[in-house]
């Protein structure tokens, strides 16, 4: 089985160096069990099953013996009389459950026996015997003993990789989760640290605020109005329409200042702008705002945590045109459970005519599986649609689409010329 702990060696190597190419501090913001699932599932190896829905079958092949036999005179007398000896052959196929994982297996493992006459193969096991050569044939009793022993080292071989990959599946999700959670250790007690270290000089951080901030601040009435669950159900929440709208203009607060400078932003890709609008709505929301974090499917560009639930998910894109807007209505709906009530989905635009672009997506918009009804349309920049759930017909999910105008000319000096 060296073989296979070598492969869960390279697993392991893997989701290691992911996990150092993210942040610390996303790391400490996400649900330990969600990372790890993210992290492992797609990788840990499913046991490989007997098939026996299907009947194990033999089939004998023959082939020319190439290889010179002890009485090399007598093998060339035959060769004279074009009587070259074959070599006979019988395979037997056990075959084996289709698994994704198999083919992976395969590239670690390949014979499962010491004399290479028992192969593993993506959806079977390949026993191959010579049953005849140089004249030399086994009788039906040798070839039945010889059949039962790569039989029995087949479904040991089965057995012991069974054992084997359930040990080290454990092994793998406890280590993982281990450096997860010594991570998220290391990044508490240094916040504790700072915490001290503010504590002490008596100093507070310094925050800016602005006219929306302060109304979200001082607002006394919940900022998430509550559904209350029944005895069995899971708590959670839902976003009030007028704190989605506050939302917004915190991020659009934000998103003017790069339409006031677009040459500083020419260079930022989608996250790196999607970054400066994480930092601005953690200034508010106290580091609830994650990049990258977990929701239902898949990983979503800014989800803001509000008390016990994933509230409000956010898609950034820079534009590339309305089949592309259409996939992120698609991307952000995925990500939504199904009281999720609200997205967003802001587009970063740096062709000309911005106008246009906003004129015709709503019409755009109106060939997506999930329309239902064109919403408000709040400033130029600024609209919104509702959507049917795909897990419910009869929920209504208000998508608000926000458009930044990055557009640069770009200049360039006229050479001059020699008269």
């Amino acid at each position: 089985m060296e073989r296979i702990h070598l492969l869960y060696k390279k697993i392991k190597d893997d989701i290691e160096a992911e996990i150092n190419s993210l942040d610390e501090l996303y790391i400490a913001n996400t649900d330990t069990k969600e990372f790890l699932n993210y992290l492992c599932a797609h990788r840990i190896i499913t046991p490989v099953e007997r098939d026996n829905s299907l009947d194990m079958r033999s089939e004998f092949k023959s082939r020319t013996d190439t290889d010179l036999p002890n009485d090399y005179k007598a093998f060339q007398n035959l060769i004279a009389k074009k009587k070259v000896p074959k070599i006979e052959i019988l395979y037997i196929d056990i075959p084996l459950k289709l698994s994704p994982n198999n083919k992976v297996l395969c590239e670690y493992v390949t014979f499962i026996d010491e004399d290479k006459s028992v192969k593993l193969f993506e959806d079977r096991i390949i026993i191959k015997m010579i049953i005849s050569k140089h004249s030399q044939q086994k009788n039906p009793d040798e070839v039945e003993k010889e059949t039962e022993k790569k039989k029995r080292q087949a479904f040991e071989w089965i057995n012991l990789a069974q054992q084997t990959i359930a040990m080290l599946n454990s092994h793998l999700t406890t280590d993982i989760e281990a450096q997860i959670e010594k991570i998220k250790s290391s990044v508490l007690l240094n916040q504790k640290r700072k915490d001290e270290i503010i504590k002490k000089i008596n100093i507070p951080l310094k925050r800016k605020e602005d006219e929306v901030i302060k109304r979200i601040n001082l607002d006394k009435s919940p900022l998430i109005s509550r559904i209350l669950p029944s005895a069995k159900q899971k708590e959670d929440y839902v976003l009030d329409r007028q704190k989605l709208l506050d939302i917004i203009s915190v991020i659009d607060n934000q998103g003017r200042q790069f339409e006031k400078t677009p040459m500083s932003y020419k260079r930022l890709n989608e996250e790196d702008l999607r970054n400066i609008l994480l930092v601005n709505l953690n200034a508010i929301f106290e580091g609830k705002a994650v990049g990258e974090a977990f929701s239902n499917v898949g990983k979503t560009d800014i989800t803001l945590n509000i008390d016990k639930g994933n509230i409000l998910i956010i898609e950034c894109k820079v534009w590339s045109g309305p089949q592309n807007h259409l996939a992120a209505i698609s991307q952000l709906i995925s990500y939504l459970t199904w009281r999720q009530n609200f997205g967003i989905v802001i587009s970063f635009c740096r062709i000309k005519d911005l106008s246009a672009v906003i004129k015709n997506l709503p019409e755009e918009i109106k060939s997506h599986p999930t329309y239902s009804k064109q919403g408000a349309t709040t400033d130029p920049t600024h609209f919104s649609t509702f959507h049917q759930s795909p897990a419910d017909k009869e929920r209504n999910i208000e998508i608000h689409h926000v458009f930044y105008n990055l557009y640069t000319a770009d200049k360039q000096k006229k050479v001059p010329t020699q008269e």
